[in-house]
């Protein structure tokens, strides 16, 4: 099974472009969400993933 994460850093960024290119790749599951890069904490779909 292929696994991709996508994340953006503010609600008002899109998805849809990262979201693409793991359909693209052949990805099964895709985690996503909207969450600062500064650091790991609080990213439950990073943690899922």
């Amino acid at each position: 099974m292929r696994v991709g994460y996508a994340r953006v850093s503010s609600a008002d960024q899109d998805l849809a472009i990262q979201i693409e290119a793991s359909e693209e790749y052949g990805c099964d599951k895709i985690y996503q969400e909207k969450r600062s890069g500064t650091t790991t904490l609080g990213r439950e779909k990073l943690q899922e993933c």
